[in-house]
């Protein structure tokens, strides 16, 4: 009987126990999308933001673009910034919009230069050097794989003698994923094509989310999603606390328990109107640089290298059929930067020597590092750290000394003696 009576208690001591990690991590769940749960596996879009996202940006193609002709607005803690988006889809660099375009630039954020106003990209500082118009047609967290996606569908409509593909080096997760969401949580909306390497040939996934339509039938698009997007087992499923929360917290405790005692202790400070940058710190520790060691970790595997390779080797090809020069940069995040500082380790420098084998190539990462403050450069946000407008004109001056000592038959050079048209 008494064993029966310890058995018993025991029994009770577990469920309650169950009972009040499922509730605080449901709690926490609701003030931190990275905390993910089983509610995530299949989650309810908000009606309302869908539509948003719909007229604003969504793209049955690449999965999401802005809008010809629209305007936009960015708060940060940097400050209020704007952009327009211009009739032919790329982003207005003012004072040049009359002028013919001589280079056409594709890319992710860094491209179309976030948290910066229109004057201050470095397209815009790189028209000013070379005397004629500079295309942006960046788009924020867009993938190598998309950006070759939309490079082919603008080209015709909008052809230059030069083209520049600018991305982070983080690249090598978004060209991996079909669904953000598995990578990026609560990223729900983020469907995307990607390519696969077979046989030494690119082979096109297209965007799961084809239909606005979809969205709302979700469940259907989970089984291709889970097949073919690299991180649904090798993250998404790992992170991930359902029940029975006391094993799959077990599971993952490496990560569950410092996360969830990192969110108790905000909390705590919240209430008590101390530690105000802990927010920030938090999402630092367990969002970005976990980003960064994951880009480094696929950076060090060959086949995520070769489907890189490919995909530039895409851009090329395209860019040589239609007569024009291909030109790849790197453009490495705040994050980036402070990773090789602390670790020694420039992950992506084995992927940039092959890189500069096939096309002309430029990495911002040694202009950057030899800088005495890095973070100077950097807007101050939680995104892994953009250009700010001295970054920006940083980048600009290099990419124009990169382009005079290529000697480039294709592009010539209105310039005044002060570096402006």
């Amino acid at each position: 009987m008494i064993l029966l009576g310890y058995v018993a208690i025991s029994v009770i001591g577990i469920v309650l126990l169950e009972i009040s990690t499922g509730a605080l991590i449901k709690y926490l769940r609701a003030h931190f999308q990275w905390l993910i749960t089983g509610a995530d596996e299949n989650p309810r879009l908000d009606k309302d933001a869908l539509e948003k996202f719909f007229n604003s940006s969504y793209d049955h193609e690449l999965g999401w673009v802005r809008r010809p002709n629209t305007t936009g607005h960015e708060k940060s803690r940097s400050g209020d910034t704007s952009f327009e988006i211009g009739p032919d889809g790329s982003r207005v660099t003012p004072n040049f919009k009359m002028l013919p375009a001589s280079i056409s630039c594709y890319g992710d954020s860094f491209t179309f230069c976030r948290q910066v106003n229109d004057d201050e990209t470095w397209p815009y500082f790189l028209s000013g050097k070379i005397g004629s118009r500079i295309q942006n047609f960046g788009v924020g967290n867009y993938g190598m794989d998309q950006a070759l996606l939309r490079l082919k569908r603008e080209y015709p409509q909008n052809p230059t003698p030069v083209v520049v593909l600018a991305i982070v080096p983080e690249t090598i997760t978004r060209v991996l994923s079909v669904w953000k969401h598995y990578s990026e949580y609560g990223n729900t909306f983020a469907f995307k094509p990607r390519f696969f390497l077979r046989n030494n040939h690119l082979e096109l996934f297209s965007n799961l989310a084809d239909k606005p339509e979809k969205y709302f039938e979700l469940e259907t698009l989970l089984p291709s999603a889970r097949k073919n997007d690299e991180f649904y087992l090798s993250k998404f499923r790992k992170d991930i606390l359902t029940f029975p929360y006391l094993i799959s917290f077990t599971r993952s405790i490496r990560r569950s328990l410092p996360l969830i005692t990192a969110l108790c202790l905000k909390h705590i400070y919240k209430a008590f109107d101390i530690y105000s940058n802990y927010e920030a710190a938090l999402f630092k520790k367990f969002v970005l640089n976990r980003n960064i060691a994951l880009s480094a970790k696929l950076y060090r595997k060959i086949e995520n290298e070769n489907l890189l390779i490919a995909i530039l080797r895409g851009f090329v090809e395209f860019c040589t059929a239609q007569g024009a020069k291909p030109i790849f940069m790197m453009l490495p995040q705040l994050t980036d930067i402070e990773y090789i500082v602390d670790t020694e380790d420039y992950y992506y420098e084995k992927f940039m020597k092959r890189a500069c084998e096939m096309l002309p190539c430029l990495d911002l990462a040694p202009q950057v590092l030899a800088l005495e403050k890095h973070s100077q450069f950097y807007s101050d946000d939680r995104y892994g750290g953009h250009f700010n407008k001295h970054g920006n004109a940083l980048v600009a001056d290099t990419l124009f000394d990169f382009l005079q000592s290529l000697e480039l038959s294709e592009l010539t050079i209105h310039q005044n003696q002060d570096g402006t048209a």
